[in-house]
């Protein structure tokens, strides 16, 4: 697995933020990949590893979180347009700006 981060990292083209996540079971299979950097990070700490590596791998898990956050704010956005849409709810577009807000 550290190979496949090493090579995402070295790549020429970043990770882009827009969510590329299809569904929940991609959400579950990202969230373990962070879970596992984030072990990764705590033991490279523990063992004192070259901050350059500890840093790296910090940026791999912001950036698998940012496309966490933007999956599921695409997510909220559409559900609450849904219920817009289906029952005229003006609530439903406060909800959107919230939640945008916390994001930004």
């Amino acid at each position: 697995m550290l190979n496949f981060y090493t090579s995402y990292l070295n790549s020429e083209n970043p990770p882009s933020k827009k969510a590329t996540l299809q569904d929940r079971t991609d959400l579950n299979i990202k969230l373990e990949i962070v879970a596992a950097q984030i072990r990764t990070i705590k033991n490279q700490i523990k063992h004192d590893c070259y901050y350059k590596n500890i840093i790296d791998n910090i940026v791999v898990v912001q950036t698998e979180l940012d496309q966490i956050a933007y999956f599921l704010l695409e997510e909220n956005v559409k559900a609450c347009l849904d219920e817009r849409i289906a029952l005229k709810n003006q609530e439903s577009l406060n909800k959107i700006h919230v939640t945008i807000s916390r994001f930004l």
